[in-house]
């Protein structure tokens, strides 16, 4: 994983965070059966850059926004992806801010939109 190849997370760190997250939705009753790991991931690595101030709320929400929007303006069988801006594929534009934007804070809660 890039964050610990760079040096911004451990390997313990990260398995922590990911232990955590899977532990946290077993005990909201999580099927244990695979299906949700990617889920678990994701909420591992918000926890992550959000304890580490990698990013702020509100550039994590304009990156998961865009990368929506590219999904939902892909063509059928065409690889969704951001340009280097973070405007899609299809040239539709929505500039994403850089991880280390200074932003507005919110509450944690509203991290995972």
């Amino acid at each position: 994983m890039a964050l610990v190849q760079g040096g911004h997370v451990s390997a313990g760190e990260w398995a922590d965070a990911l232990g955590s997250a899977i532990r946290r939705a077993q005990a909201a009753g999580d099927p244990d059966d695979g299906s949700t790991y990617y889920g678990h991931v994701l909420d591992a690595l918000e926890a992550v850059v959000a304890e580490k101030a990698l990013t702020t709320p509100d550039a994590l929400f304009a990156r998961k926004e865009a990368w929506r929007v590219a999904y939902a303006s892909t063509p059928h069988g065409r690889p969704v992806e951001l340009g280097r801006s973070g405007s899609t594929n299809n040239g539709s534009e929505g500039a994403v801010p850089s991880l280390n934007r200074p932003a507005t804070p919110r509450p944690e809660a509203e991290f995972r939109r």
